[in-house]
């Protein structure tokens, strides 16, 4: 045969296969055998109808009846097949949940490698955080965020206060903006050293610490845990101490809070709420306790919910809706532009009654 030149026609993969395996020496193709009994018989009838994986998965002893043929190649045992998985398909010993999270590591790994030494590193992050979700809005509660590299937190300077903030927590983005914000806050509320500050939906503390010097006591109603954990390391840090902060829904954390400061001490309530408003007992507690003569809505879409909070802060009294307090009358209005070259404004609107 060696003095004998064919041409093997490549794109006919079986063709190619089986006459390779015809004229191979012992030993140089796994599916060699030493001329086991019945093995060459069997291997050439099979070669010549172009079944190649029937020769794999069909050997058998000579006078034996040949079993079903499998639906695969048999146990992987550290033979020629297990070593051929390993390189096609390495992560094959792994369950499904498994590769996918080996597939996780490798892009953590490769987000990292872009912000610490490659085009990302421009940037010039302290922090990197990953969060797994297949929603488009995920608290920390519902998927933790993973801290990939950096600080835990983010640090600000503001108000001449450090101010702590956690992944999960708000906080506007635009600091000299927001600082304006803020102290318009502080110049409408009006509070002096016998007012309780009612800091609702509070987020990190920032307007009722930045104004705690000048009132008597400063209570602060937050749904996000981290975000109340960062206004008491803020108040810590900061030597505030007449400061506390509650973790809750404002609906259930805000009449049991108002029935325990019923002692005639003059109340101002400052209410940042996110885009949905106000939940309606929030405004009835509001309403219905006397003490609260004052009151500053920070909102960041006034239509909508919020417009609907404001018919309740003003409307007359109406005990079918449990609003039995005198209403509010709103006194001014101003909006804050935080976000240059675009139709939005942060509205700060001053009730009184």
């Amino acid at each position: 045969m060696a003095g004998l030149k064919r041409r093997v026609p490549l794109h006919s993969l079986r063709y190619f296969i089986s006459m390779v395996g015809l004229f191979s020496k012992p030993g140089l193709l796994p599916w060699y055998a030493r001329n086991p009994p019945g093995w060459s018989q069997l291997f050439l009838g099979t070669v010549c109808k172009g079944d190649f994986t029937r020769v794999i998965a069909t050997k058998c002893q000579k006078g034996q009846k040949s079993q079903k043929k499998p639906s695969h190649l048999g146990p992987l045992d550290g033979s020629w097949q297990e070593r051929l998985a390993d390189v096609v398909t390495p992560l094959w010993r792994l369950s499904y949940e498994e590769q996918l999270k080996e597939e996780l590591h490798v892009q953590k790994e490769i987000v990292k490698e872009f912000f610490i030494r490659g085009p990302g590193a421009a940037c010039g992050l302290t922090s990197l955080y990953f969060q797994e979700s297949t929603m488009t809005r995920c608290s920390h509660q519902q998927s933790p965020y993973q801290l990939l590299f950096g600080e835990p937190y983010i640090f600000e300077e503001l108000l001449s206060l450090k101010i702590r903030i956690s992944p999960d927590a708000f906080f506007q983005i635009n600091t000299a903006g927001a600082e304006m914000l803020y102290r318009t806050v502080g110049e409408l509320t009006g509070v002096n050293s016998d007012t309780i500050l009612l800091d609702i939906c509070c987020g990190t503390g920032v307007i009722g610490l930045s104004l705690a010097q000048h009132t008597s006591r400063v209570l602060g109603i937050e749904l996000l845990e981290q975000a109340v954990e960062d206004a008491r390391w803020t108040a810590a840090f900061n030597g505030i101490t007449n400061s506390e902060f509650h973790t809750g829904q404002a609906e259930k954390i805000l009449p049991g809070l108002l029935k325990s400061k019923e002692d005639g001490q003059s109340i101002v309530a400052v209410v940042n709420p996110a885009r949905a408003g106000l939940h309606y007992k929030v405004i009835q507690a509001i309403r219905n306790f006397r003490a609260i003569h004052t009151l500053v809505f920070v909102s960041c879409k006034l239509h909508g919910e919020s417009t609907r909070n404001v018919i309740e802060l003003c409307c007359p009294p109406d005990p079918a809706k449990k609003l039995l307090g005198e209403p509010f009358v709103l006194q001014q209005a101003v909006p804050v532009d935080l976000f240059p070259h675009t139709p939005h404004c942060e509205l700060v609107l001053l009730f009184t009654r």
